[in-house]
């Protein structure tokens, strides 16, 4: 083998895997972003580890609900301010209908399960050394923070957790007080 495909061969991998991760990155930086209040599934427990388990409060319209399965779409108008008005509407209507969507999967006895998201997008890791802190703050149901979660929304529906917030502050900046 001569030198120059010695070197084809050696960086083909490295610079494909460096144009994947650039693609995706850039992805992640553009669309719309939503931002949707949370609850935990039990308040006592919201918080397991270092990982805060929530589900999402839709602002749904339940009248507007035009659609059933695993082929929907959170569809909203308004993007861009706390908490959203969405309805649900098939997919392959969503680009057309909305100002901006996500793919999700709706199922009226288990609710709205966004594509392919697992747990990825219901649980959020806090750092080690504040998990104390947050659980006491979760426990307090007087005085609990308000918790929210900011979602980047691509054009194609799909969407990764940009930032948690507590009461309108990222999680960060609210930890620094």
């Amino acid at each position: 083998m001569n030198a120059p495909m010695k070197y084809i061969v050696l960086f083909a991998p490295i610079l494909a895997l460096a144009g994947l991760s650039l693609l995706h990155e850039y992805r992640r930086s553009t669309g719309t972003v939503w931002t949707v209040p949370i609850a935990g599934y039990d308040p006592r427990d919201m918080l397991r580890g270092h990982y805060l388990q929530y589900q999402y409060e839709w602002n749904l319209d339940d009248a507007a609900a035009a659609c059933s399965g695993p082929d929907c779409a959170l569809c909203t108008d308004a993007p861009e301010r706390f908490d959203p008005p969405v309805r649900l509407v098939p997919r392959s209507d969503a680009a057309e209908a909305c100002a901006s969507f996500i793919a999700v999967a709706f199922d009226p006895s288990n609710g709205i399960m966004i594509a392919g998201a697992r747990d990825r997008l219901t649980r959020y890791y806090v750092p080690e050394s504040e998990a104390l802190r947050l659980q006491t703050l979760l426990i307090q149901s007087a005085d609990a923070p308000e918790f929210s979660i900011g979602l980047r929304v691509t054009d194609s529906g799909t969407a990764y957790i940009e930032a948690l917030y507590v009461d309108g502050t990222p999680l960060e900046e609210w930890l620094r007080r």
